[in-house]
């Protein structure tokens, strides 16, 4: 059997908070062997994109923090991690998903391209939209890994095109609230792709009116929908072996095998 260890976590919001919470996870990583780490969206700072506007000195700290972030990152090696973070390209700005292997280097995984905008997530507000270009990358162990990030779940289209790309792991890194609904996407994602499916995210709601609130959940998901672990506040780490060979076989089973067909349109 051919397999990887992969770690998914819940960590706080609150920037005071995070770097205790994130030395946790280091040791987890290390005493759990984890080959691949999924970290929450955008970790290095708090979540910036709930403010309507945009501020230029806020944007900068971001991107100036997750590049210093990345350095951090290389605690996980030799696990590789997978997560996103704020970039300048072409003149806008954007929300990378990357993977970053164990020697610090960094490839550019997917671009978010579906951004809500709404009270406590103004994402349309602060970043462009990338192409839909939903391309896999290879990781761990030949772990061959595709990102949709938090709202990108509910489209499961790009699950699907993903599970012909051969994936054995659809990523999802999040920043959003509880509920139900996250469950299903993330279900839904690895039944149409015939792969794992795993998201991390923030945690701790924050209390001002009009602000994002975060609901943790950390989940790992298997090619037929079925949970294998849950983070919860008192376990916000969680550590599930993956067998490729599974996420291989299940990609010529229902409903992976269903024909696309020819749709036509009838009065």
């Amino acid at each position: 059997m051919t397999s990887v260890r992969l770690t998914v976590c819940q960590l706080p919001d609150a920037a005071a908070a995070l770097g205790p919470a994130f030395e946790d996870l280091v040791e987890h990583a290390r005493h759990q062997r984890s080959h691949i780490v999924l970290l929450l969206e955008l970790p290095a700072v708090p979540w910036f994109a709930q403010a309507p506007t945009v501020e230029a000195s806020v944007w900068q700290d971001a991107v100036a923090k997750h590049v210093a972030f990345g350095q951090r990152l290389r605690q996980f090696a030799p696990a590789h991690v997978l997560s996103t973070r704020p970039i300048n390209a072409h003149g806008q700005r954007f929300n990378e998903g990357f993977l970053q292997t164990p020697e610090g280097r960094h490839i550019s995984g997917h671009v978010k391209c579906y951004l809500p905008e709404e009270p406590g997530w103004h994402e349309a507000t602060w970043f462009s939209p990338g192409p839909r270009k939903f391309l896999s990358i290879e990781s761990a162990n030949g772990c061959r890994v595709g990102f949709q990030i938090c709202t990108e779940l509910m489209f499961p289209e790009w699950a699907r095109a993903y599970g012909k790309q051969g994936v054995h792991l659809i990523a999802a890194p999040r920043a959003s609230m509880a509920a139900p609904r996250w469950q299903v996407a993330l279900q839904m994602a690895a039944i149409a792709a015939g792969a794992y499916a795993a998201t991390s995210n923030r945690c701790a709601p924050v209390e001002r009116a009009g602000s994002a609130q975060f609901g943790g959940q950390a989940m790992v998901v298997d090619p037929e929908g079925e949970v294998l672990a849950t983070t919860t506040t008192r376990t916000p780490f969680v550590t599930v072996e993956l067998d490729l060979d599974l996420a291989h076989r299940a990609k010529s089973t229902y409903p992976r095998n269903v024909p696309e067909g020819t749709i036509t349109a009838t009065l």
